[in-house]
């Protein structure tokens, strides 16, 4: 091999090294993907052209590496882990039954709704099967409610989700539709909606009122969603025909949030107190117990020059807990020790509630706000009687007495010192004294 492609081989293997820890990351992350298919009125005529995009484009997307996630390469769905979800919903809106307003139904009849694990190409020849099999039931024409469909998404995915099972890391939304709206945009389609019940124009009075408290309980759910969650558009678009696929994600509006958030944390630096056997470190961390913010994971490393000397890793904790480390005596010489803390918070909001807060996942989210280095300080040595600094063996010598602290151990030894004075002064006293009394009897 030549001097040249043996350099492109070791830049190669060093880019890998370093985008090894990121990789890994990104791999393990648990995604949640949630589709939904439009069957609004203006859907009518338009559902044909969603099978294809169904059948070929939806798993393409969800499966292949890359398609969407570029950066690095991640498939929506790893068909290899059971550790992500799909989940399926079509949504519609009737004007004339506040029953079925803005209801979201599941593409495989007869379940539960629970997120589907387990997710492959077969996944999706069984909800092409069910949408088929089904009678293709449009709602209204009057109202799409396009403009609700991907926040209310979370809402309803919110009332099946697996209370017991581990968050999510990132959250998909496939919007499968014909991007009908009422009006002009979906901000103005839903005022249009609103403004018609308030009047009751074109409304029956029997069911103008449960119409106002359904769009009025919307509405709630619709600030939840906003105060919580960001939907942002990924990718390219994917028509056919006059229907279209896009992606969305939904992103925690947590972008300011700090590890402050969630811990009662005041430390600018992680001291390590002087022992016999080297130095030792407690690090406390104290839940503030924010209803919408729950430590889920914390992971502490110890680094010397960005080196890994120790890590410990430990579950969310509603109680206090605390981050231990210990250095051997050598560390005295050591230089630029800081400790790396990593906090993943679950996102308990009242909308959705699966949703992980990762120090790995997007700036939008705040990820940079999960991450903190704290420097380390070593107590240094105190001296005995204030000149000498006390060496390991003597302190390892006062242990041997019960004295585990530095402060104990030196004034132990200030004490021994001062004894051994004392002792040496009343004998060069007592030596000097008998040498006068010897000089005086033989001058004598």
């Amino acid at each position: 091999m030549s001097r040249r492609n043996t350099a492109q081989a070791l830049l190669i293997a060093g880019l890998l090294c370093a985008h090894l820890p990121h990789l890994a990351a990104q791999s393990s992350q648990r995604h949640h993907v949630i589709v939904l298919l439009d069957r609004s009125g203006s859907m009518r005529d338009h559902l044909s052209d969603a099978l294809p995009l169904i059948r070929d484009t939806l798993p393409d997307l969800c499966l292949e590496p890359g398609r969407v996630l570029k950066n690095p390469a991640r498939a929506l769905i790893d068909s290899a882990s059971r550790r992500d979800r799909l989940s399926a919903r079509v949504f519609g809106l009737d004007y004339l039954t506040a029953t079925s307003f803005a209801e979201f139904v599941s593409f495989w009849p007869g379940t539960d709704g629970l997120p589907r694990a387990g997710v492959d190409r077969s996944t999706f020849g069984d909800l092409l099967d069910g949408i088929q099999a089904d009678p293709l039931r449009v709602f209204s024409t009057r109202w799409t409610g396009l403009s609700l469909a991907l926040p209310l998404a979370l809402v309803e995915q919110g009332r099946y989700r697996e209370t017991t099972a581990e968050p999510y890391d990132r959250t998909f939304v496939i919007l499968i539709s014909d991007e009908t709206y009422n009006v002009a945009n979906p901000t103005l389609e839903l005022g249009e909606f609103q403004s018609g019940l308030k009047t009751g124009s074109s409304y029956e009075t029997r069911t103008a009122r449960p119409l106002l408290q359904a769009i009025d309980g919307v509405q709630a759910r619709l600030r939840q969603v906003q105060k919580y969650f960001l939907l942002d558009p990924v990718g390219e678009d994917h028509p056919v025909g006059d229907v279209h696929l896009r992606v969305f994600e939904a992103i925690p509006n947590t972008w300011a949030i700090g590890i402050e958030s969630v811990w009662q944390f005041e430390q600018t630096e992680f001291r390590f107190r002087r022992a016999a056997d080297g130095f030792h470190s407690e690090f406390p961390l104290r839940p503030l117990g924010v209803e919408h913010l729950k430590p889920y994971r914390t992971e502490a490393v110890l680094l010397e020059r960005g080196r890994e000397i120790d890590r410990e890793v430990f579950p969310g904790s509603a109680t206090d807990t605390s981050v231990r480390f210990s250095l051997p005596r050598s560390a005295a010489s050591a230089s630029d020790l800081k400790v790396r803390l990593r906090f993943w918070v679950r996102y308990t909001d009242s909308v959705y509630g699966m949703q992980l807060l990762s120090p790995d996942g997007s700036a939008l989210q705040g990820s940079a706000g999960l991450v903190r280095e704290v420097p380390v300080t070593l107590e240094p040595a105190d001296r005995v009687l204030g000149l000498v600094p006390l060496p390991f063996w003597a302190f390892r010598f006062a242990s041997a007495f019960g004295l585990s602290s530095q402060f104990a151990a030196t004034w132990f030894w200030n004490v021994i010192v001062l004894i051994v004075g004392a002792v040496a002064l009343v004998f060069l006293i007592w030596r000097r004294s008998t040498v006068r009394d010897v000089g005086r009897v033989v001058v004598d």
